[in-house]
């Protein structure tokens, strides 16, 4: 099928000008008429936004601001690039951890500069007629009409063609989309059976892990991974597969794997950064969150919020640790808040939240009086700004009484947001994590379900399933004594049976000394007592 260039319209994408008139020349001998060139990310939105590109030639480095792979994950989420359009990446830099970038965010085609009128002409030629060939289904696809595009892609299966597998692959994913978890699978397994590809590998682990079928969801990843180490996605679903599974700790490993090699994903170094704190590794949490926050600028992940974590993060890391080096990582967290009031300065709500977590940092360095100006500084601006009933306000509140240990007034704010927001899960998730008590009938009913298969595995003796268990319990509520105590006694019966393991060690002194701090523990305070005086005993029996 021939290529009717003269038809395309092009956008030509380069900071350097000599290499946009040089990428003209070639477009124009191909018989490109319609041309349009800019220099800055910031032009390519503003041309995209106003007219629809056959072809998209992109540079991946682009001088100041955003770089050609934050331009196009922009560009994909603000739906300003269409399915029938080819985008092609061009870049001097040859790194894996660039190439590895680009590639994430699945250009058409990616060429090496320097490179010459016949291999442009050649890449173009494929990626063109493949558009055209498959054009029906690429534009129910930018009409987000997934059931038409299925019915196409039966047609072209059915007719053959050098298509056929493209198309087989699509409608399994396009089924998956559409949560049909087993007719994908179906396809998924029926491919697999003739041949290990790539794609299908995925596509069986992503079904699975939708059916809640964890462990043969990880199994499939693990083959992928074995076959193709370089598949930067199968990394990011091992990790979730082990979180859902309730193991953190592997969790972290294998995105620290996977960041090793790729670095500039800010979405795996955010999840990276989360788990890492929720595993109370705070050295790598604070250094995640501090290059999340660098990956950030100029892309569209770009929020107060990446701040508001930085800081949150360092305010906790100083906590636990002494000296100069508290001194430095509090600062470090004021700092953070004091850059972020620059870019946000008519933000009330960033202002407010400021305040609260500069209260934080202050009561950290054990300075209440400077704790308690920057508190009632942000009640001041809240009440005068009418954002007091803020749910995103007060849920900082309610986290910054909690760090200053006065968990009544907390778990009063967090008693009244319960109540107003029940209906609202994203709400009530963060309500859960900062609660004492569970909220809603689904987090009681997680909690009893939890706990009853925690307790059966600690007394039938397997303790590190029981651990496993409390510990993706806590990881839900993180909070909640109950379940801390728990842990602990599970962490406590695997530490009898190897008093040297050093991560059981160093969890279960992490939960006594949250459980310490809690106004629940006045309920529990017996049991807390045992616990922590079996504790010491291993103390002593590692010196």
């Amino acid at each position: 099928m021939a290529i009717s260039y003269s038809e395309k319209s092009v956008l030509i994408v380069d900071d350097f000008e000599t290499f946009r008139k040089s990428l003209k020349k070639m477009v124009n001998d191909l018989g490109v008429v319609n041309i349009d060139m800019v220099a800055t990310a910031k032009d390519v939105i503003k041309a995209c936004q106003l007219k629809s590109y056959d072809i998209i030639l992109m540079d991946y480095n682009l001088g100041k601001g955003k770089n050609g792979q934050q331009l196009l994950e922009e560009l994909r989420t603000k739906k300003l690039l269409k399915h029938v359009s080819v985008i092609i990446m061009t870049t001097a830099e040859t790194s894996q951890e660039m190439v590895l970038s680009a590639i994430e965010h699945q250009p058409d085609a990616y060429l090496a500069k320097p490179f010459a009128f016949n291999l442009l002409k050649s890449r173009l030629d494929k990626t063109l007629t493949r558009s055209q060939a498959l054009f029906p289904i690429l534009s129910a696809l930018d009409d987000d009409n997934y059931t038409a595009a299925i019915t196409f892609c039966d047609k072209y299966i059915n007719e053959g063609g050098r298509y056929k597998k493209w198309c087989i692959k699509a409608k399994a994913d396009l089924l998956f989309r559409l949560d049909r978890y087993d007719e994908a699978l179906l396809i998924y397994q029926e491919q697999l059976s003739e041949r290990q590809e790539d794609w299908a590998l995925l596509g069986q682990g992503k079904a699975y892990s939708a059916q809640k079928k964890y462990s043969e969801a990880l199994d499939a990843f693990k083959l992928l991974l074995a076959a193709n180490p370089m598949f930067m996605e199968v990394y990011d679903w091992i990790a979730k597969m082990h979180l859902a599974l309730n193991d953190p700790d592997t969790a972290q490993h294998i995105l620290e794997r996977a960041v090793s090699i790729s670095p500039r994903s800010f979405v795996r170094l955010h999840n990276l950064a989360q788990v890492c704190e929720q595993n109370n590794d705070m050295e790598k949490a604070t250094k995640a969150f501090r290059r999340t926050l660098e990956l950030s600028e100029n892309s569209i992940h770009f929020s107060a919020d990446n701040s508001f974590e930085l800081a949150n993060c360092l305010t906790s890391f100083a906590e636990q640790s002494e000296g100069n080096e508290a001194d430095k990582l509090t600062q470090e967290a004021l700092n953070t808040l004091g850059n972020l009031s620059n870019k946000f300065k008519s933000d009330v709500v960033v202002k407010i939240k400021s305040k609260l977590i500069e209260s934080k940092a202050y009561h950290t360095m054990k300075d209440p009086g400077k704790a308690q100006a920057a508190l009632d500084n942000a009640m001041m601006l809240s009440e005068s700004m009418g954002e007091e009933d803020n749910p995103e306000v007060l849920i900082e509140l309610a986290s910054t009484y909690t760090h200053a240990n006065d968990t009544e007034k907390a778990q009063s704010i967090l008693n009244e947001l319960g109540k107003k927001h029940a209906n609202n899960e994203a709400i009530m998730d963060k309500i859960e994590k900062l609660s004492e008590k569970p909220f809603s009938d689904k987090a009681k009913a997680v909690i009893k379900e939890s706990t009853q298969k925690g307790i059966e595995l600690y007394e039938s003796g397997d303790f590190e399933s029981s651990i496993i268990q409390f510990t993706g319990a806590v990881r839900k509520f993180p909070k909640h004594v109950g379940l801390q105590l728990n842990l602990v006694q599970a962490l406590l019966g695997a530490l009898d049976k190897n008093p040297s393991h050093e991560k059981n060690y160093q969890k279960c002194q992490a939960c006594l000394n949250q459980v310490k701090k809690s106004s629940s523990l006045v309920e529990r305070r017996e049991r807390y007592q045992e616990l922590s005086d079996k504790f010491d005993k291993i103390v002593r029996m590692r010196k």
